[in-house]
């Protein structure tokens, strides 16, 4: 999905000079060719996320669209008050964007684990939450948050692309994920297929085992704004 996400942002950003894209000092043999063919919209802030969200603020506040780009703990977690103070507060125009989350990078313990990115990003004031779960929806999610102006956190899980690409049109709600049901029919949103899935069968065991799970994938989640205002409802993230 990260290939994904970057094509698609590389092709935005070939149209439109205000997209900026900053890194924490990895993800180069993806964004290579961000960084080789425009070199004017491309940053390296180092192993420094504070400076890197600083940065992306005051760039959005001078017009641009800042992004930044990160393991999901770290744009996230480690520069947690830089998101708050400089980009929510601000309601500024600034996207953040991570690679591995969950225990995707487990193997390099702890530090790169990242378990409460998404709960701890609801809680900004402001700010849209975009969890995509296959590459047409990265793709879609790109597009939405780079159209939508103000502070926006896109993010996945996993290193690979789920099998089931499960709809090249999908709706988002703003709210919690749940599973809801009665008898033998059940809705549940989740985070991505593998736990629509896997809720489903949770959802059939307890009643009914040849229950039927309509697939409603809640990719965005927004809270409505005390700072700057905000949208009530993300709508569709396709055109």
């Amino acid at each position: 999905m990260r290939t994904a996400f970057i094509k698609e942002l590389f092709e935005l950003a070939k149209q439109d000079e205000r997209i900026v894209l900053i890194v924490g000092d990895l993800g180069f043999g993806v964004v290579t060719p961000f960084m080789e063919q425009l070199p004017r919209q491309f940053l390296n802030a180092g192993v420094a996320e504070q400076n890197m969200t600083g940065m992306a603020a005051g760039m959005a506040l001078s017009g641009k669209i800042a992004l930044t780009y990160s393991i999901a703990n770290f744009p996230t977690m480690r520069c947690l008050e830089q998101v708050r103070n400089d980009v929510c507060y601000h309601n500024a125009n600034v996207k953040v964007v991570s690679v591995g989350g969950g225990f995707t990078y487990g193997a390099m313990g702890a530090t790169h684990h990242a378990l409460e990115d998404l709960a701890v990003m609801r809680a900004m004031p402001g700010l849209i939450v975009v969890a995509p779960g296959d590459p047409v929806e990265a793709r879609a999610a790109t597009r939405a948050v780079i159209a939508y102006s103000g502070p926006c956190y896109l993010t996945w899980q996993g290193r690979r692309a789920s099998r089931a690409s499960i709809s090249d049109r999908f709706q988002a709600w703003q709210g919690d994920s749940n599973a809801r049901g009665k008898g033998r029919h059940a809705d549940f949103h989740g985070r991505n297929p593998s736990k629509c899935r896997t809720g489903g069968r949770a959802f059939g065991k307890g009643r009914n085992r040849d229950a039927r799970v309509k697939h409603a994938h809640a990719e965005a989640v927004g809270r409505r704004s005390s700072v700057g205002g905000g949208p009530r409802d993300w709508g569709n993230l396709h055109d």
